[in-house]
């Protein structure tokens, strides 16, 4: 499979070089069939939809189509400097 697929995730086209992580078998998880390989994001997404082509569709037309609304969202340097810091402290978020 990794010969066919020249190493590459099936969906995205990443090559298994590029990632932290090997390929993943994905399968049908009502008949067991393989379908091929997958990187980790593209075979969580797909999961996440629960393997249903009906919401896949669904999620393409959604992204596809003109937005509803005009307002535009930005995001200053400073805000995105913050979003990227990681708290100090346990997990919890106290020192």
């Amino acid at each position: 499979m990794v010969e066919i697929q020249d190493g590459c995730c099936y969906i995205c086209g990443r090559h298994e070089s590029k990632m932290a992580r090997t390929l993943a078998v994905d399968h049908d998880h009502n008949t067991g069939d393989i379908r091929g390989l997958l990187c980790s994001p593209c075979n969580m997404g797909i999961g996440i939809f629960k393997d249903s082509v009906q919401l896949l569709r669904r999620a393409c037309e959604y992204l596809e189509k003109e937005p509803v609304y005009t307002a535009k969202l930005t995001v200053t340097n400073e805000a995105q400097h913050k979003l990227k810091k990681k708290p100090k402290g346990n997990e919890n978020g106290k020192a």
